[in-house]
This record gives C-alpha cells, structure tokens and sequence, in this order.
C-alpha cells in the first residue's frame, strides 16, 4: 500500500484524469511462480505483468532482502499499464508499445540498472531496434526485450525533458 500511495503523485502528473477504480496486486514468491501464471502470454522471463482490463497487476517478491526495491520499481511500472487503460478504454490496443512501455519505465523509483549499459552499447554498435519495431510488440527474446524497454525509456525521458509532463500528457490525449 506505501507503494501504492508513494506511486500516486507522480502517475497525477503524468496521467491526468484517471477515473477512480481499484486494483489488485498479487504478489508471487518466485519467479518460477509468476513464469507459471505467464507462461500463456509468450513471455515467461518478465518480472511483472498487468491484466488493466481485469484490475490486476501480478509481481515478485523473490528475494527478501531486495523485495522492497523490486516491489517499487515493478508495482508502479504496472500501475501506469493499468491507469493508461483505465484513461484510454478501447484506444489502449491502439497505443505503441514503445509508449506503453516507456512511461511505465519512466515511473519506477527505482530504473532498471542494466538499460544505460545495454542502449549505450546498441548505440555503439550501430544495433539499436527501429521504433517503427515496437510499436505492437517487443522482441520475444530477453536480450532484445531488454534493449526495446531501456529504447522506449530513453524516447521518453527525451519526452519529458524537451516538453515536460504535458508533453506527455499531450500524446496520452
């Protein structure tokens, strides 16, 4: 719930006029756990998952020492899959997954660490993926997954930096 309340500022500024409605958290003990409950999806690797259509958000909780960072890096990724939905209804099919993606990467407290290392290496390496490619899906494979979400963050601190939160808030209306 601290997570959740800590969350809320900065989703307001982000993602204006998100209607009132409630969400469930589960919480997995494992990763083995939560890969069980996703593996329909393709993608049994991610670390967190949200259904927004049923109010649900699904993350781990793995190791106890680092739980609470984790908890705060994955809840808020998911709670703005779930508000954007909640703002957008049948128009959140609709938008990029490079969007997506990207805000809720933008509002985790806590980054993912790897993503400076592997987007300043793509750079290097000339081996960065067309956004043109993640507009409906990320690559299957974690590598490139990876390298998609640490894109998509970079665009939207980009974003965020040059147009503000309304900018933001200008291509979610």
């Amino acid at each position: 719930q601290d997570i959740v309340a800590e969350a809320q500022p900065l989703m307001a500024e982000l993602i204006p006029n998100v209607p009132q409605s409630g969400f469930e958290v589960y919480i997995y003990p494992s990763s083995a756990d939560l890969r069980a409950a996703l593996r329909l999806t393709g993608r049994d690797w991610v670390g967190a998952h949200a259904h927004p259509e049923l109010g649900v958000l699904l993350v781990t909780a793995v190791n106890s020492r680092t739980a609470a960072t984790d908890l705060r890096q994955s809840i808020p990724h998911e709670m703005v899959h779930f508000n954007l939905y909640q703002v957008l209804g049948a128009n959140y099919e609709n938008m990029p997954v490079w969007f997506n993606e990207g805000l809720a990467s933008l509002i985790e407290s806590v980054p993912n660490p790897n993503y400076e290392r592997v987007l300043e290496t793509a750079v290097a390496t000339q081996t960065t993926i067309p956004f043109a490619q993640v507009c409906d899906r990320f690559p299957l494979a974690e590598d490139q997954a990876i390298l998609a979400y640490a894109q998509s963050l970079s665009l939207m601190e980009y974003v965020q930096d040059r147009y503000g939160n309304s900018g933001i808030q200008q291509l979610i209306a």
